[in-house]
């Protein structure tokens, strides 16, 4: 089946005819409807209690539409012997006239219309019909509120209001059947549009209905939001009650379920019920031509026109709909309009592509986050309103902090300090507390407000990536070009750092040892991490030094160790400073200086590899290689290592650019190319990234550490992810990281022990645990403190629960036994 959307039609009621029900989105709940209406209609004088056919969905869902639709298909056109009253609106009630009032003013007017008309009503009954509109209308004043009686009637009569309920409702009986009995009808339809949308008047109208609009000779065909309605009646007894009640809201599912049984009930579709469905979008076009747009899905429809119109990424998955795609039909609908609305992204016209981000954001930041409720809303909007980009992830977490799931979390303490840096808040540390709190999935809010800041770091990622490659030569790496005397408040540190470095601030990824590749087991020693570890920063500037000093480029030897140098440039996150092997590797939050930028001068020998690095150090080659040219550099004078390695065809940074997996013609320049294809420029991608990098943590890697890591950048090279096609009229594109290509041929032919020669560091240490346990016994309290600390990964092995029960409170534990136990969870 395939729907029908009609450009123009979002902010009105749909009214579909018969001939529509086919493709309609409400196809199932006009079946559903007949099937309640046949049975209202069959059951005629023994139905003694309900008469409700109720359309029920949240706001904007469709409700309206569907049920004027119905009446339009059902009422006025197949069934003869029903006479529908005009829509009755609540929200125009107050406290002088009810709904009541409002049904039988509107059988008044339809009488008085007919008065002379040349029609086929019965005449003869026309005296006794006004007469019981006299009657009906003296006993609506006793519906009157009680300090307006007075008005009405004297003390003897006020006897008579305590019986005139069951009057009353017995003289609307009469006025009903009479009234079809005039216009020649058989039952009376009366139609309510949002019956809880008059908040403090519904339970006022929901009781007129029950008591007096309930009868054999009527159908009452009604919108509500059940949710809603159930919570005016809620709030209508507590009042009643002086006071909240445990048992009010009880009472008004009672209530509500009463009035309107779950028999009786149109339930609106959800996203989920059609979001698959094929969407036809109709429009006119500037000569008023009528034109559709087709789309495979309803979901695609959202997220491949934001692409088309902004470059913005969102993904749908097999089994659900990204947030993105609104969750009423009304919102569908005005998305929608307002995408189709936007020109096409045109490289040539950038100021509109501008326009269309700033127009698609106003509505992510301010009409989407409406969803949420308050006080995730504020910690979005809040998000929303931060400007800079260094200190960015430092505010996000500072902003996710006051949620008590994190505050009450001690694993995140030392990241959520705010005495940390923000140049040392990496976007992989907020990855890594976004992925802890998806994990959530029972609260609903949490997973939008996660949603929503996975969205907007793809929104700086893809704009800041923008930006550096509308003019890539100027912005890929920035010189300072302030004028002389100008105040240049930016920290030398950051002067060279595009506007994609500052976004990421050192690293993507942020993994715990052993997490994404199997450690090296070595017989008779601790096993050893392979995808984070120390190498010998000393042996690595020797030969950076030698291939300095004696340049050999047309030697293919030459040319093999330089290649290896500049793989292990590429993948060194940062230095570290290693007195003890207890000192922890990572880099330090709460240090003035980025590690991840310093340049490794003369006795730098503590480097950290990070199998990851090189997606965040090919963000900025020149910034990378800069770091090692005090020891390839004999003067100040002379050529860079980035220059020397940029004339060289045989470089490895050279095979980097080369092998891009581009059209060529897409790009300005094989510069561009490449970093489109290194650039993960979208956080869904890149959770998507590290959950195959998990995945493929279980295959079998070799024991050889250069085999190992080449098979482990070939099981990422190619995602199996895919990207929206850039028009209607092209395939999808799948992302693969091609640049990887080259680690995989470099890894291939280089020799093993040139390899582990630097790669392999071996540390002259005692063993890490005794260093840490050197007296003879402990407590429980020390052992699990010192773990946490100094052995987080090892640490995190197992539960605190589990640590306790290995270590228990009531006694002191000997150090054989410590070291013994750690070192088995270690190896395990």
């Amino acid at each position: 089946m395939k729907l029908t959307f009609i450009d123009g039609e979002e902010n009105y009621q749909v009214i579909e005819n018969i001939e529509a029900r086919e493709n309609s989105i409400f196809k199932d709940q006009y079946v559903v409807a007949d099937k309640i209406f046949n049975d209202l209609m069959k059951k005629g004088n023994s139905r003694k209690y309900c008469n409700v056919l109720a359309f029920c969905g949240d706001r904007g869902s469709g409700k309206t539409s569907c049920m004027m639709s119905f009446i339009k298909q059902r009422v006025d056109v197949d069934n003869s012997n029903c006479f529908s009253l005009p829509v009755i609106d609540p929200s125009f009630f107050d406290e002088n006239h009810n709904i009541v009032e409002l049904v039988i003013g509107q059988m008044y007017a339809e009488v008085q219309d007919q008065k002379g008309a040349n029609n086929n009503y019965n005449s003869d009954v026309r005296d006794d019909l006004i007469i019981l509109f006299n009657s009906v209308m003296i006993y609506l004043k006793y519906l009157a509120k009680p300090d307006q009686k007075e008005n009405y009637y004297d003390g003897l009569q006020e006897l008579e209001a305590l019986s005139v309920g069951l009057k009353l409702q017995q003289e609307i009986q009469q006025l009903f059947g009479k009234f079809l009995e005039y216009v020649n009808k058989e039952t009376l339809v009366i139609t309510i549009d949002d019956l809880d949308l008059n908040t403090n008047g519904a339970y006022i109208m929901a009781e007129h209905v029950r008591k007096y609009l309930t009868n054999e000779k009527s159908i009452i065909l009604l919108s509500v939001k059940i949710e809603q309605l159930i919570d005016a009646v809620d709030i209508t007894i507590q009042r009643e009650q002086n006071g909240k009640s445990l048992e009010s809201y009880e009472m008004a599912v009672k209530y509500v379920t009463k009035l309107i049984p779950v028999s009786s009930r149109v339930n609106m579709p959800g996203l989920e019920e059609y979001c698959n469905k094929e969407l036809s979008y109709t429009f006119k076009n500037d000569d008023g031509q009528e034109l559709n747009e087709d789309y495979h899905s309803v979901k695609e429809a959202v997220t491949h026109s934001i692409f088309w119109k902004t470059g913005y990424l969102f993904y749908n998955s097999k089994g659900r709909s990204s947030l993105i795609v609104p969750s009423t039909l009304r919102s569908l609908r005005q998305l929608l309009h307002m995408l189709h609305g936007m020109s096409l992204r045109d490289k040539t016209k950038p100021e509109e592509h501008k326009q269309n981000q700033r127009q698609f954001k106003r509505y992510f930041f301010n009409t989407w986050v409406q969803q949420l409720d308050i006080k995730e809303r504020r910690i979005a909007q809040r998000i929303a309103n931060l400007s800079s980009d260094t200190s960015f992830n430092k505010s996000v977490l500072a902003n996710l902090s006051t949620l008590s799931i994190l505050s009450e979390n001690n694993n995140f303490r030392p990241l959520l300090d705010p005495a940390n840096y923000s140049h040392n808040v990496s976007l992989g540390d907020v990855m890594n507390v976004l992925e802890y709190l998806s994990q959530n999935e029972n609260d609903k809010q949490l997973q939008m407000l996660v949603f929503f800041i996975r969205s907007v770091y793809s929104i700086k990622l893809y704009e800041s990536y923008d930006y550096v490659t509308e003019d890539i030569n100027k912005n890929l790496y920035p010189e300072n070009e302030n004028a002389v005397g100008e105040i240049y408040s930016s920290d030398a540190i950051f002067e060279h750092t595009n506007n994609i470095q500052r976004v990421v601030n050192g690293q993507y990824f942020n993994f715990a040892l052993n997490s994404v590749l199997p450690p090296q087991l070595v017989e008779g020693a601790e096993p050893q991490s392979r995808d984070r570890r120390l190498i010998n920063g000393d042996e690595l500037i020797k030969s950076i030094k030698e291939l300095g000093s004696n340049r050999k480029p047309e030697e293919e030897v030459y040319q093999t160790k330089f290649r290896l140098m500049e793989f292990f440039m590429l993948t060194v996150s940062h230095l570290v400073n290693i007195k003890k092997r207890t000192d922890n590797w990572d880099a330090k939050s709460n240090s003035a200086i980025p590690s991840y930028m310093m340049p490794f001068n003369s006795g730098a020998k503590n480097m950290v590899f990070d199998i990851l690095a090189p997606f965040y150090n090919l963000l900025n080659t020149r910034a990378t290689y800069s770091r090692f040219d005090s020891h390839f550099c004999p003067t100040a004078d002379d050529v860079t290592i980035y220059d020397f390695a940029s004339q060289q065809k045989w470089s490895l940074l050279n095979f980097i650019q080369r092998k891009n997996g581009r059209n060529a013609n897409d790009y300005d320049d094989e510069k561009h190319a490449s970093l489109s294809d290194i650039v993960i420029r979208n956080a869904e991608v890149l959770s998507a990234l590290m959950e195959l990098i998990r995945v493929n943590r279980f295959k079998g890697y070799s024991s050889l550490n250069v085999k190992c890591i080449e098979e482990f950048y070939d099981s990422i090279r190619n995602s199996r992810m895919r990207t929206y096609p850039r028009s209607h009229d092209e395939r999808p594109y799948e992302i693969s990281f091609s640049f990887l290509s080259a680690f995989h041929d470099l890894l291939e032919e280089c020799n093993q022990d040139d390899f582990d020669n630097i790669y392999g560091r071996k540390l002259n240490v005692k063993n890490i645990v005794e260093e840490l346990f050197p007296s003879q016994s402990y407590a429980q309290s020390t052992i699990l403190n010192t773990l946490s600390t100094a052995l987080k990964d090892v640490y995190k092995k197992l539960s605190r629960q589990e640590w306790k029960q290995l270590f228990p409170k009531d006694q002191r534990h000997k150090r054989d036994h410590i070291i013994e136990i750690i070192n088995h969870t270690q190896r395990n």
